[in-house]
């Protein structure tokens, strides 16, 4: 699991429309409209992924994708779940968006494995 912010841009002139045997032309000048940040959840063996799209990378919004990972997997004994040692990542942070009986049985579902701190 990983998250990674994303800068939201749009296009500030009309690109030029290609032509035949020639690609389409775009200008490099943009507008800034704003940020996101993407989660993403890699089940690699089965090749599945789930995605959420945030307006911030806040502990609150970690917590509830590990609530929609945990809800995925409801019937698995424990989740496996790869991060990097973040500090809106730390698990106990969970309990400040989430009530108290409802986090401790969504943490309980899952074994965190770090990565090294300099090899994400």
């Amino acid at each position: 699991m990983d998250e990674s912010p994303k800068q939201l841009i749009a296009e500030v002139r009309t690109p030029i429309p290609s032509k035949p045997g020639q690609l389409a032309r775009y200008d490099y000048e943009y507008s800034r409209r704003g940020s996101c940040n993407v989660f993403i959840a890699n089940e690699l063996l089965v090749g599945k992924r789930m995605v959420r799209v945030t307006s911030s990378r806040k502990r609150h919004d970690w917590a509830r994708f590990l609530e929609e990972i945990a809800k995925q997997y409801k019937h698995a004994e424990l989740i496996p779940l790869v991060i990097d040692k973040l500090n809106t990542k730390e698990p106990s942070l969970i309990y400040h968006a989430i009530n108290t009986k409802k986090a401790k049985a969504i943490l309980n579902s899952f074994e965190f494995v770090y990565t090294p701190k300099y090899s994400s």
